[in-house]
């Protein structure tokens, strides 16, 4: 797999896992804590971000290289 396909499925990956936490918090049970989904979400968003952070890092140092 190339690079480029590489990070795709590290982009979706992260997207799913933010996904998956969002319907979580939003259909919560009722012994959920609201507080507990919330930072899951919070989590899987800011991995989200610095999954992207990553990749653009990467093409701009690669692009100041070239």
């Amino acid at each position: 797999m190339g690079k480029g396909h590489e990070d795709l499925h590290t982009l979706h990956e992260a997207l799913a896992q933010f996904e998956e936490a969002i319907r979580q918090r939003e259909h919560r049970g009722a012994l959920t804590s609201k507080v507990t989904t919330q930072q899951a979400a919070d989590e899987a968003r800011q991995h989200v971000v610095e999954v992207v952070v990553e990749m653009v890092t990467a093409a701009r140092m690669g692009r100041e290289s070239s």
